[in-house]
């Protein structure tokens, strides 16, 4: 799935610890998309070397590629969107 949009907010990365114990680095950003009249926000994970790439900034209009899947927690359901690519929206002028 690909969304276009702005990143209003970049969240601090964190550390999941995994199955056997190793951590695995993780970062969410805020993605708004511009959908008419009503701006729709979505938060987007992304994991190991994602964390660093230099397209996550404030304020930059990108468009990210990524998966969306759901999970099963405690007999309730979660989305996770997670990107696998992410590219800077080249300017019109």
């Amino acid at each position: 799935m690909q969304f276009t949009g702005n990143i209003e907010k970049v969240f601090d990365k964190t550390e999941i610890k995994g199955k056997d114990d190793k951590s695995l680095p993780k970062r969410e950003f805020l993605l708004t998309i511009e959908n008419g009249d009503f701006p729709k926000s979505i938060c987007i994970e992304v994991w190991n070397d994602k964390v660093s790439d230099p397209n996550i900034v404030e304020g930059s209009q990108v468009s990210v590629e990524c998966n969306i899947q759901a999970r099963e927690f405690g007999g309730r359901y979660f989305n996770n969107i997670r990107a696998w690519k992410i590219e800077k929206v080249k300017e019109q002028k």
